[in-house]
């Protein structure tokens, strides 16, 4: 599996090794499976992190993530990858189906300090 990193992003990432700050990734508090739900492949949340954006925006377990700021989720690899192409404190929009009804939920993200999304 590979994922494409923004130009933006690289160029940060570098100018924080060679100042010898810590380099932080975004979190948005969530583990996910893969999932077809409603004709639509997505990442179904299985697990949500306290006091994470994800909870803090209402984001529960079942609900399948098929949006990330604009761009098509297929699976949890998407939503990785879409995650890691942002900020910590970027306000972003997730579209979900909950209940069979496609909703949108705004998450501001967190900074990850764990191996997860």
């Amino acid at each position: 599996v590979g994922f494409a990193v923004p130009s933006d992003i690289a160029v940060t990432y570098a100018d924080g090794i060679i100042s010898g700050e810590p380099i932080e990734t975004a979190f948005l508090g969530v583990q996910a499976d893969d999932v077809n739900a409603e004709g639509q492949a997505g990442a179904e949340i299985t697990v949500v992190v306290d006091d994470s954006g994800a909870d803090a925006a209402g984001l529960q377990v079942g609900d399948v993530v098929v949006g990330f700021a604009g761009v098509p989720v297929r699976g949890f690899g998407d939503l990785v990858a879409q995650v890691r192409a942002h900020q910590p404190g970027e306000s972003v929009e997730v579209l979900i189906i909950r209940d069979g009804e496609e909703q949108s939920v705004q998450v501001t993200l967190g900074v990850n300090t764990e191996d997860l999304s």
